[in-house]
């Protein structure tokens, strides 16, 4: 029965483009087999691109290597509360932590196991900074709350 619905649906749209650009059924049926060739080419050409997506502007900026080590240690891994937590009062107990003003605004995306969500932060919030990498910054804006910026994203007061 549904694929009857199907045919007659099929059917219909024919139809509708024969009437449309006021031509014959079967130049109608040629027109739409084409509209198909064409959709999906474009669905091969994007389901390749999905499979190998162009580098990021992150992964450019760091290289392929650093960025994977970011990626599978840093943002895969949704710590507990507690675990960064800890890691923020023992860089604050060893004095890596500085204070800092950003100098970009816009969404953060900041994620533990008891929150994942983004949250809009403003040009000139006061963060607290830590040194992750040359390029890399972990910013805090609470103890458990925790982002990654560039080093030029960032003015040290």
């Amino acid at each position: 029965m549904e694929a009857d619905f199907k045919k007659l649906e099929l059917l219909a749209h024919v139809m509708q483009i024969a009437k449309t650009h006021d031509i014959s059924l079967k130049q109608a049926i040629i027109f739409h087999q084409k509209q198909l060739e064409v959709e999906i080419a474009e669905n091969e050409e994007k389901i390749a691109n999905y499979q190998n997506p162009p580098p990021s502007k992150l992964e450019l900026r760091l290289g392929k290597e650093k960025y994977n080590i970011l990626i599978e240690k840093l943002v895969l891994k949704c710590p507990a509360s507690s675990e960064l937590s800890q890691a923020y009062y023992q860089a604050k107990a060893s004095n890596k932590l500085k204070q800092a003003r950003l100098k970009i605004g816009g969404e953060f995306h900041f994620r533990n196991s008891d929150f994942i969500g983004e949250k809009v932060l403003g040009v000139g919030t006061i963060v607290e900074a830590e040194v992750y990498d040359e390029q890399l910054y972990q910013i805090w804006i609470s103890p458990v709350e925790r982002e990654f910026v560039f080093s030029d994203e960032l003015e040290f007061l």
